[in-house]
């Protein structure tokens, strides 16, 4: 994967084309902190960034191109800005080693989008991954995170 095309989006303020790694570090310090989330993308795939409930690390959410839906609770920022520059870099470890698990399973099988057999049929499996979204954070986190990712999932589905 190439830094070419890696694009970090703040919930406010100016999205920062191919991020350093500090820059990568110093949105994720605001996370929680005047931020409320940040979504950073490279080609077809993206991890978006929230806090998590009660401010307890942050909350991870990766999908693809392929329907790949992944999730991952408690990170510190250090690690979270690791996650991103592996991510970033084309490396795939992050998705094991960081505690990245199926969205909404926990056999750790991880989903297929069923929106994922092409285009023109995005629209079903958005709804479907809004809702597993909305679902896992509700279980999880409690009602103060799940604004959290209502908020998250607007800007990811905006696109």
């Amino acid at each position: 994967m190439s830094t070419n095309d890696a694009l970090l989006e703040p919930s406010e303020g100016s999205t920062i084309g191919n991020p350093s790694e500090e820059q990568i570090l110093a949105v994720l310090r605001r996370i929680g902190h005047g931020l409320e989330h940040c979504n950073f993308s490279c080609g077809d795939s993206s991890i978006s960034a929230a806090s998590g409930a009660g401010n307890v690390g942050l909350y991870l959410f990766h999908s693809d191109n392929s329907g790949l839906e992944l999730e991952s609770g408690g990170l510190n920022v250090e690690t979270a800005c690791r996650v991103f520059v592996e991510f970033r870099d084309g490396g795939t470890g992050w998705k094991t080693e960081y505690g990245f698990k199926a969205l909404g399973k926990s056999d750790g099988k991880a989903p297929r989008g069923e929106g994922s057999q092409g285009a023109g049929t995005r629209g079903t499996g958005s709804q479907n991954l809004k809702d597993r979204i909305l679902g896992t954070a509700q279980r999880e986190a409690g009602h103060g995170l799940l604004l959290m990712v209502k908020r998250l999932v607007k800007g990811f589905f905006r696109k």
